[in-house]
């Protein structure tokens, strides 16, 4: 039997069929996937979607999304990352093709990263597009398919982004360019896994400048990177600094029951999806503890900081008395499961470094990796599927919602084909959640916040007509008498409201505790305009990322066309 030959083209192809693979039981049983962070994103993207089409763009402001709100939120999210997500949208003829699109995008994305990861720091292609292949079926990646949870776009690239790792460890040398693009490129796309990547890189600058004999040339390099970073991502913190510092920026909800939200409690389905990674990991520690010696600076390195991050997504850290402690940064974590993200990138990147080495005999490390690639595949196929299918037996209500999830009293028939309609409007109008993060909220707050948004916001969007046109957003009413009305906007320092062609000022607007402004209306028609003030410096800085990003991108262009 003649010996497998490997072509540049096969690991593409293999990658690309594996992924499609995973959409099919979408497009044979032609079900949606809602999961609880589900309907959040698709006003996300939905909103920069419009903007893209009517050319009526709000960097701040949702005007399409989130009720016509004015709320504001794509600007704390990964906003030019939203922007790309909402290009996705339109090309999509319905939420149904979107889901299937960004399915199959999200596949290749984390397929191509890690395989990219492996032939970086010389594994053989064929345990690099195994050990792609198994990425591509974690909970990590599946997380966005599964349950719409945006973790998993970070987790697609974050292989990508550990290409520096190699040269940290073995040339004490940090390319800051490189560096600091793949950070912001993180940072822009989901801000809570950049910072997880900021930990992952810690050890291994740390190692590297220990060993290193130019420790001040590397701490140089370090702080060119940081300082590239900063410009490719100023956008997002000139936008920061002025919310936070105007506004009383009401923060996601806290988890006060993390430890249950750990790979050893409620969570576990992290850990055995797929089945083979609890293998890997028991194959991991025996190899390990017999093996350390051996292994290379960098599997070390490697190894240490994949099992910190386990620790840190057990219940093994007392995570309700750090809580108890109102530490700010561990209230952001919420859900200790993201951890396990990092560590399954890092084990999969070390188990591979161990098997490129040589240490399992080569007869059975194929039969063993093609059986583990092929199992894997069948249980992400097999748990896809059962979830498409639930699409087609449980009505909207009784999918994995939140309390807060308002569905429509339509039929459930209509609601379900409203996701593969081209108006793309009617879904979010059926299907809303009154998810109330990031609103400026102020002292008059009292009850519990969803029911207030509910209430604020749902409740009395039919008392108006809003539309869009001139890059603000517009409200028209009947009002049968003089007297004020609280309307279903959010209003933010820098919101700026004209009401019947009179500008209000800021200080003289009067508000609820979850920022939605209270007028004087007339008896008749009422039109009131909606425009978000941004400053100069913010300006600036978003000139400065968009210019620094186009120079990065034809620097790279240029100095790859003079390498080939």
């Amino acid at each position: 039997m003649k010996k497998f030959k490997w072509s540049k083209l096969t690991p593409i192809l293999i990658i690309i069929i594996v992924a499609f693979i995973f959409i099919i039981p979408h497009l044979i049983s032609r079900g949606m996937i809602i999961g609880s962070d589900a309907i959040f994103h698709f006003n996300r993207f939905y909103d920069t979607a419009m903007q893209i089409k009517t050319g009526n763009f709000q960097y701040f402001i949702s005007m399409f999304g989130f009720q016509e709100s004015g709320r504001i939120v794509n600007a704390f999210y990964g906003p030019l990352f939203a922007y790309l997500q909402g290009l996705l949208v339109l090309a999509s003829g319905s939420w149904f093709y979107y889901q299937v699109l960004s399915n199959f995008i999200l596949y290749l994305l984390s397929g191509f990263s890690m395989y990219a990861l492996l032939r970086t720091n010389k594994v053989k292609i064929k345990i690099s597009v195994a050990a792609a292949i198994i990425y591509m079926t974690t909970f990590a990646v599946q997380y966005w398919t599964i349950r719409q949870g945006f973790t998993s776009w970070g987790a697609s690239i974050l292989p990508l982004c550990l290409i520096p790792l190699r040269d940290m460890i073995t040339k004490q040398r940090i390319h800051p360019i490189q560096l600091a693009v793949l950070m912001a490129l993180m940072f822009q796309t989901h801000v809570f896994t950049s910072l997880i990547l900021g930990l992952i890189y810690l050890p291994f600058v740390i190692s590297g400048w220990l060993a290193s004999k130019e420790k001040s040339l590397m701490v140089k390099q370090l702080a060119m990177a940081i300082g590239l970073f900063f410009i490719l991502t100023c956008n997002i913190w000139v936008s920061y600094l002025n919310l936070y510092k105007e506004n009383n920026i009401l923060a996601p909800f806290v988890n006060n029951n993390m430890s249950l939200n750990t790979i050893n409690n409620h969570s576990s389905y992290w850990l055995i999806n797929p089945m083979i990674l609890v293998v890997i990991l028991l194959i991991q520690l025996i190899i390990t503890i017999r093996y350390w010696r051996d292994f290379s600076k960098l599997n070390k390195v490697v190894i240490s900081t994949a099992a910190f991050f386990l620790i840190l997504s057990t219940s093994v850290i007392p995570w309700e008395t750090l809580m108890k402690a109102h530490v700010p940064l561990i209230e952001l974590i919420q859900f200790p499961f993201r951890f396990f993200v990092p560590c399954t990138v890092l084990l999969l990147f070390s188990f591979a470094l161990i098997l490129n080495s040589g240490r399992i005999h080569k007869t059975r490390l194929r039969w063993y990796v093609s059986i583990a690639v092929i199992l894997s595949i069948i249980q992400a196929v097999l748990a896809i599927n059962a979830t498409v299918d639930m699409w087609h037996y449980k009505n909207p209500k009784e999918f994995n919602q939140s309390y807060y999830t308002i569905i429509s009293k339509k039929d459930n028939d209509e609601i379900k084909r409203s996701f593969f309609a081209k108006d793309k409007a009617l879904s979010l109008q059926y299907w809303q959640k009154s998810t109330p993060d990031y609103l400026p909220i102020n002292d008059k707050l009292t009850g519990n916040t969803y029911k207030n948004y509910a209430e604020l916001i749902i409740d009395k969007n039919h008392q108006v007509t809003k539309t869009v046109a001139d890059g603000k957003l517009w409200l028209e009413w009947q009002g049968k008498e003089s007297k004020e009305v609280a309307l279903p906007i959010v209003k933010y320092r820098a919101t700026e409201l004209t009401l019947n062609g009179e500008k209000l000022v800021d200080k003289e607007i009067r508000k609820t505790g979850l920022g939605t402004p209270i007028v004087q209306q007339k008896s008749g028609k009422n039109r009131l305009s909606v425009a978000y003030h941004s400053t100069v410096l913010f300006k600036i800085a978003l000139s400065v990322t968009i210019a620094s990003w186009l120079a990065v991108i034809v620097y790279s262009f240029r100095r790859k066309k003079k390498l080939d």
